[in-house]
């Protein structure tokens, strides 16, 4: 809803009113689906899917709920994997500067780039090896000097106390 903030520098449009007003249920079941969807299980994720798409029938048959992100301009839900399909690898880059952009790693990056231009905190727990650091730190860098960070790296063998 940012971009519909009016401010002294920015008005709303009566065009981009008319674009949220046909889009605001979407824009809804989208937030809903990563903010309370977004806690259960992979079960509790099929039983949530199941009735969001009850409630909202413009999702594509294919997939899961969570496997789109709906799109205003387009004013449909597409795949997460639309936003790296124009991928190149950069054939200058060193073998272990490389990162293929999935599904996964993209929405987690929109997701948390979203909550931090609204200055949230931002927790990113998960299995080891699945490339959380890797993303964050990319995101970071593409912000520039909006933010300042410090990276602690943790491991099975980090204590309480050492942290």
């Amino acid at each position: 809803m940012e971009n519909y903030r009016e401010n002294e520098n920015k008005k709303t449009s009566n065009e981009e009113i008319d674009i949220l007003d046909n889009s605001i249920e979407s824009i809804f079941i989208f937030c809903l689906t990563w903010s309370f969807g977004c806690t259960g299980d992979y079960p509790s994720r099929l039983k949530f899917d199941k009735k969001l798409r009850s409630l909202n029938q413009k999702f594509p048959e294919a997939g899961l709920i969570y496997d789109y992100q709906f799109d205003i301009t387009a004013q449909a839900f597409v795949p997460w994997s639309n936003l790296f399909a124009d991928f190149e690898i950069d054939m200058s880059a060193q073998y272990h500067d490389i990162m293929i952009p999935t599904s996964d790693s993209t929405r987690n990056t929109f997701l948390t780039q979203t909550l931090l231009k609204m200055t949230y905190h931002v927790m990113c727990p998960g299995p080891t090896g699945t490339g959380k650091s890797m993303n964050i730190y990319a995101l970071l860098n593409k912000m520039g000097d909006k933010f300042q960070y410090n990276s602690l790296t943790f491991s099975a063998q980090t204590s309480a106390n050492q942290t």
